[in-house]
């Protein structure tokens, strides 16, 4: 199983339990950059006859090449790309087709510009029953261009909505994708979670963030840490595979190389305090007022065991995540936190893998930390090339 497919999909549906109506949507904020701003867009809808008269100049390979983010999303099939073009697409701008730009249209003619505004689908509606009589064949940018007009965006990018939030409303059974834009942004960024009620259906959904926890598939378990110790996990390349294994441990198959070692850390928030104030040369910047955290890094090794260099992880998530500036002396370095707010110095937590060939001569392994008292995640994946030199 490729590491996207359980890390890069942004939206996820399960039922939250017997005792519970809700279904809850899981997302990961990396996945909801591209829509700041969908509030902005005023999505319409189109009759039945427009539909028609749309599908029949519809290219579904060309929406599909300029619109990965939908593909990745909902796939390649093209009824399913036509309904999110005619449903999101026409209002976002993104083109249905190849020979028509409804911005380009709307610039190089001033006069429709003035008649239609923004409402995006009577270009669309103009060019299809008027341009060809009409002798208007300046439709594209790049004629635009040739014929020395500025083209005037109707917005721009950072408007497009997702293909992850028009997925998870359409499971709502919702259009008001600026509403639902809003509950996954506010869930990501809080790291808790957002209920959101269609009106509707008299259903309620939780959307909240997603993270790999130790019943992910692939999960192995490597060892225990209490407050205070340091964990490590070790990646070898063996005849039989990747093998991770913990601290003194050997692999089971025939070693390759070695390809990596990922160092785990549970430390206290007291316990930082107390050794910023006894070194004058540490300074740590963005700790959490209380509880515990759990700290990683990863160091590429090569065939002689040596560090040969820090590896920085990526796609931090879990049930409450923060970054800290550590200097030391002259050093200063940036590291993301799982934080452990109602920790305590008896508190043990569980440490554990998922690893994935990526199949491109590099593996990702994803570091799992958890506290089944607390409720507490932490996870972040760690890249390693397994090329030779």
């Amino acid at each position: 199983m490729k590491r996207k497919s359980f890390l890069a999909l942004a939206m996820v549906m399960a039922l939250a339990g017997a005792a519970s109506t809700a279904t809850t949507i899981t997302a990961q904020a990396a996945g909801l950059t591209q829509a700041v701003a969908p509030s902005q867009v005023t999505y319409g809808t189109v009759t039945a006859s427009q539909k028609e008269m749309l599908h029949k100049l519809f290219d579904a390979q060309f929406y599909a090449e300029n619109n990965q983010d939908v593909v990745d999303v909902l796939g390649a099939d093209s009824e399913v790309l036509f309904e999110h073009f005619i449903k999101c697409g026409i209002w976002e701008g993104r083109k249905g087709w190849a020979d028509f730009d409804p911005a380009a249209y709307a610039s190089a003619y001033p006069d429709l510009r003035a008649a239609f505004g923004d409402d995006i689908l009577s270009y669309y509606v103009h060019y299809i029953n008027h341009a060809a009589a009409d002798g208007r064949t300046i439709t594209t940018v790049e004629a635009c261009i040739e014929a020395g007009i500025s083209v005037t965006p109707f917005f721009d990018e950072s408007e497009l909505l997702t293909a992850q939030v028009y997925y998870a409303a359409n499971l709502l059974g919702t259009t008001d994708y600026a509403k639902v834009q809003q509950a996954i942004s506010t869930a990501s960024s809080s790291g808790g979670s957002v209920v959101v009620n269609n009106s509707s259906s008299g259903e309620s959904y939780v959307i909240a963030p997603s993270y790999i926890d130790n019943t992910a598939a692939g999960y192995e378990k490597i060892g225990s840490l209490e407050v205070g110790e340091l964990g490590q996990i070790s990646i070898y390349k063996t005849t039989s595979g990747y093998e991770v294994v913990g601290k003194d441990q050997e692999p089971t198959g025939t070693i390759v190389k070695p390809v990596g070692v990922i160092a785990v850390g549970v430390e206290s928030v007291a316990q930082a305090n107390e050794e910023m104030a006894d070194d004058e040369d540490l300074s740590i910047e963005g700790l959490p007022s209380e509880g515990n955290f759990v700290i990683t890094e990863g160091f590429d090794i090569d065939n002689s065991y040596s560090n040969s260099g820090v590896i920085n992880g990526s796609d931090p998530a879990g049930t409450n995540e923060s970054t800290v500036t550590v200097t030391d002396g002259e050093v200063t370095e940036n590291f993301n936190l799982g934080c452990d707010p109602t920790g305590t110095a008896e508190s043990e937590y569980e440490y554990g893998t998922v690893v994935n060939d990526n199949g491109d001569g590099s593996v990702s392994v994803t570091v799992v930390v958890t506290n089944d008292e607390t409720g507490f995640v932490h996870n972040e994946t760690y890249t390693f090339s397994d090329t030779e030199e």
